[in-house]
């Protein structure tokens, strides 16, 4: 039996995403949440779940996914150092 390899997600816009408004707004939405898409792969790298997580945070898990599902201009610079932190990076702000 063949073994089905999935779609990536270029793929899926590509193939399912059609009308331009609909590729705007996901593309718009996917892109605000780039910065924490990385926090929580890291997070995955480190083979930490999200309550595992917290508690490295001395936080609570509702936290985490809170935290998770905001927009990166949500995030405040605190947050991001703290969650970084977890895993040893130091996060470095620059102005260009």
């Amino acid at each position: 039996m063949k073994k089905d390899k999935g779609v990536s997600s270029t793929e899926f816009f590509d193939k399912f995403v059609t009308n331009p408004k609909d590729r705007k707004e996901l593309n718009d939405q996917l892109e605000s949440q780039e910065l924490i898409n990385r926090l929580i792969v890291m997070r995955g790298n480190l083979g930490l779940n999200q309550k595992e997580m917290a508690k490295r945070l001395n936080k609570t898990q509702s936290y985490i996914s809170k935290l998770e599902k905001k927009n990166d201009m949500d995030l405040t610079l605190g947050e991001i150092v703290k969650y970084a932190s977890v895993a040893g990076l130091k996060v470095k702000v620059m102005y260009v």
